[in-house]
This record gives C-alpha cells, sequence and structure tokens, in this order.
C-alpha cells in the first residue's frame, strides 16, 4: 500500500433547500380583564392562556361559603353554587359580585400577559454551502490507474480532528488491508477541530473522489468508530444507494431513520463496557433495522470498553465479509 505524499483537497459548492415552519396558536387572545361586567358572565376557557396549554377539565359546579370575598374592608355576599376553570382556584369566577371579580381579575393580570392575534407563517430560501476538506489516500501496492478498485471511506473520530492528516493513521483499518495484501483504495477526510462530521461536505466528498480515483462503484464501503461511527450511520442513511456495506464501530446513529438503510448490508461492533458511547444505542439501531426488515450483524465484546475498534479491524474475518457485499447483492452475505 502506498500513501499519498501530498495532502489531496476537495472543494465543492453545494445547494440546499432549506425550509422552516414557525407554527403558534392561531386562537386569539384578548385581555384577561373581562370586558362583561355582567354577574352572570363567565369568561371562556380561551381566556387563560397560561392554562389552556395544559389539559383544563370543563367548568364545573364548586360550593362557595357566603360571605368569604372582601373588598375595602367589606364582606361581600355570594352565591352559594357557582362555576369555575379550575376547582384548585381559591375564588369563583362566575356570580360573584362585581368588585370582588376585579379583585380576582388584578391578581390573574400579574401573572398571565395578554398577546395579541398569532398565525402561522411559512419561511423558505436556497443556500450556497461552500465545504472542502483535507483527507489521506492509501493505494494497493502495484496499483494501476487502469483498473477499478474497491473503495473504502474511513471516519476518525473526535481525538483526530483538526489539519494534521497524520492523526488519521493512528487508528483504523490500513494495518490490516496492508497485511492481508487487499486491493483496496481508502480514503480518509479529516474533521475540522471541534467539530462533528458534516454530512453534506462527507457526501460531496463521496462524489468527488468517486470522479477523481478508478473506482469499481458497485463495491464501495463505509466505516467508522466514535465520532466517525456516528458520521457512518448517518451518511448511510444520507445516501442509502451509494454504499455496498456499512460498518459502523461504537457510533450512534438515528433510530428513528434506520428503515431507510434495512437493505444495506451491515456490521456493528461496540464493547459492552464502553462509558463513552454505551452500547444501548448501537442495539437500538440494529433492532430498529431488524424491525424494519434488515438482517445487519452485530458485534458485542464483552470485556471491551470504547476502543471497540481495535478488535474489529483487527479480525480478518470482517475484510473477508466486506470484500464479499456488493451492490449487485440482493440480500446480505
Amino acid at each position: 500500500m502506498t500513501r499519498s505524499n501530498k495532502q489531496p483537497f476537495f472543494t465543492k459548492s453545494t445547494i440546499i433547500n432549506q425550509t422552516s415552519h414557525i407554527i403558534k396558536d392561531k386562537t386569539p387572545v384578548p385581555n384577561p380583564y373581562f370586558p362583561d361586567p355582567s354577574p352572570q358572565y363567565c369568561p371562556p376557557q380561551w381566556a387563560f392562556p397560561a392554562i389552556r396549554a395544559k389539559t383544563i377539565p370543563p367548568y364545573t359546579a364548586i360550593e362557595a361559603p357566603t360571605n368569604t370575598i372582601l373588598s375595602n374592608n367589606v364582606t361581600q355576599p355570594m352565591t352559594q353554587s357557582i362555576n369555575s376553570p379550575l376547582s384548585a382556584f381559591p375564588f369563583p369566577l362566575c356570580k360573584i359580585p362585581q368588585s370582588a371579580t376585579l379583585i380576582f381579575l388584578l391578581t390573574i393580570a400579574q401573572v398571565l400577559t395578554a398577546r395579541g392575534a398569532e398565525m402561522t407563517d411559512r419561511f423558505e430560501a436556497t443556500v450556497t454551502k461552500q465545504v472542502s476538506s483535507h483527507y489521506l489516500v492509501v493505494k494497493p501496492d502495484g496499483y494501476d490507474e487502469s483498473k477499478t478498485y474497491p473503495l473504502l471511506i474511513f471516519l476518525h473520530g473526535r481525538g483526530e480532528q483538526g489539519d494534521d492528516l497524520a492523526k488519521v493513521t493512528i487508528h483504523g483499518p490500513y494495518e490490516m488491508v496492508k497485511k492481508l495484501g487487499l486491493e483496496v483504495i481508502i480514503v480518509a477526510p479529516q474533521s475540522p477541530l471541534d467539530e462533528r462530521w458534516d454530512i453534506d461536505m462527507l457526501s460531496a466528498f463521496v462524489d468527488a473522489v468517486l470522479e477523481k480515483y478508478p473506482i469499481d462503484r458497485q463495491r464501495v464501503y463505509l466505516t467508522g468508530l466514535s465520532m466517525g461511527g456516528e458520521g457512518a450511520w448517518r451518511l448511510a442513511i444520507h445516501r442509502p444507494n451509494t454504499f455496498a456495506a456499512l460498518v459502523p464501530i461504537c457510533g450512534v446513529g438515528p433510530s428513528s431513520q434506520a428503515a431507510k438503510i434495512s437493505h444495506l448490508p451491515t456490521w456493528a461492533f461496540h464493547g459492552a463496557k464502553d462509558s463513552v458511547v454505551r452500547v444501548a444505542g448501537t442495539k437500538k439501531m440494529i433492532a430498529a433495522m431488524q424491525t424494519a426488515g434488515g438482517k445487519p450483524r452485530v458485534t458485542i465484546y464483552d470485556n471491551v470498553g470504547h476502543n471497540s475498534w481495535k478488535p474489529a479491524y483487527d479480525d480478518p474475518e470482517l475484510y473477508e465479509w466486506l470484500l464479499d457485499q456488493s451492490l449487485t447483492n440482493t440480500t446480505q452475505k
């Protein structure tokens, strides 16, 4: 295997359509000072915006003792049976003298904020995004541009971020691919410091690599560890028909979207004692794929922590399985 002496670099502008929705309550909310001074007036439920957001029981009759509301130190008589939106309220809202009603409404006004009419609106715009990345290229011994080769895309973890490509070689499948003498091209982009994998950048990167190198497009494989494992899950979901196989290691993906890749041959790895990325995330993804009809493989190492990539990438069986997968296959082998 030979590594490129210079740092390959790609850059591309990607157009992204972004649509966001602002959904608000359409119901007009009046001023909480009720306009009707009639002692028979009962305010509707929408008059209490702070309360309406919760589940409110219907108006119920409660019993209130007479001579309970004070106004200017004068005891006011009250009706025995009254209506209230919440029995927990200390004061009734209906059939009480106007002076007592005003006292109650002033109290409510202190905790409720009057709002104007609200509506639903929509925003849409087209955004042009510039993406770029340095990346490592590892070519097999005897590389011949007249031939096509399987492609293995490797996504590193958080510890290898930055602008030093030497970090990208610290972990990964390189040693075993060389040891087994596999005729595979490996490409490994590098994520900027303190940034997670940008799926738009990765998708553009895949297109650029497929155009630049002699790749067998039926045999494009994706793998990653930790943060790169998460990136591998998400990139596969973003491009469900590009990859012939997926190998995420100790990374968590969005299980709600796992059905999109249920057809994709997948072998996931994780350490049972991983305290950085919990193994439950991998189990959840695998279960979601199985529920959608997929047949993914999963290996959980009982006595391994976060560095489950070490035994995974050191296993020759992984590469035998990997190279046996192709987009022309209809089922996982």
